[in-house]
């Protein structure tokens, strides 16, 4: 389910509010047993400010979209995507191509200098793996949390792949992404659920934050710490 809202409207911004959304998908599931989920939450419901990057990066994907179309690739504007499924998932590609796939931009700040290519080669941007040996640049890294984000869009959206972008002043370097269902089915189904009904939702439902009380963590993450507490007494 899409809707047709603007990334400023308070009702997106509400509806987004209520669900995690792809953006965060890789910090749940890249989450260490032992974590809490203190920081990720507040992080979706509270932390409203924007970054110097991220104004930056807002700032540029337009120019990232005109260069596009002189690519001739066409990019139709997205609204908020619901998982049809579990509607406490959603997503906002930053465009869509066509009926089968989306768009996600990166206008990184600290790259402004350099192209994408010498991005990745000087590790300032990690998406990509490199042969340290030749250093070339290789293939995607499936444990960055770009991957998440992508194949979290790709999933709710109900689009085969990706046309993932990196812009900056000096180039532009763009790589398809195809869907992958089984690294969903594995590796993100299963983390994304338990997060919101064990983390998210109780606060959505009784706010602590504001009251200055400590955020709830489910019992296995409380265990999780103890377990890791006294393997570290024991060394």
């Amino acid at each position: 389910m899409e809707t047709a809202l603007q990334s400023l409207s308070h009702l997106w911004i509400e509806e987004r509010r209520k669900r995690v959304t792809a953006s965060n998908f890789g910090f749940v599931c890249n989450r260490l047993p032992h974590t809490k989920c203190d920081n990720i939450v507040k992080k979706i419901l509270y932390r409203n400010f924007e970054s110097s990057g991220m104004k930056y990066g807002k700032k540029h994907k337009k120019d990232a979209i005109e260069e596009l179309k002189k690519m001739g690739i066409k990019i139709k504007s997205s609204g908020l995507f619901i998982d049809e499924n579990l509607p406490f998932l959603a997503a906002t590609p930053d465009g869509l191509i066509d009926d089968d796939g989306t768009v996600e931009i990166k206008c990184p700040s600290s790259c402004s200098d350099l192209t994408p290519e010498e991005s990745i080669l000087k590790r300032k941007i990690t998406f990509w793996t490199i042969d340290k040996k030749n250093n070339k640049i290789k293939g995607i890294n499936p444990k960055h949390l770009y991957y998440f984000q992508i194949q979290g869009q790709l999933h709710i959206s109900k689009r085969k792949y990706c046309l993932f972008v990196v812009w900056t002043p000096r180039g532009i370097k763009l790589e398809r992404i195809d869907i992958d269902d089984e690294f969903w089915a594995a590796q993100m189904e299963n983390k994304l659920t338990k997060f919101y009904f064990d983390c998210l939702l109780p606060e959505l439902i009784d706010p602590r934050y504001p009251r200055s009380l400590p955020f709830r963590n489910p019992q296995y993450i409380l265990d999780a710490q103890k377990l890791r507490e006294g393997e570290k007494n024991c060394n």
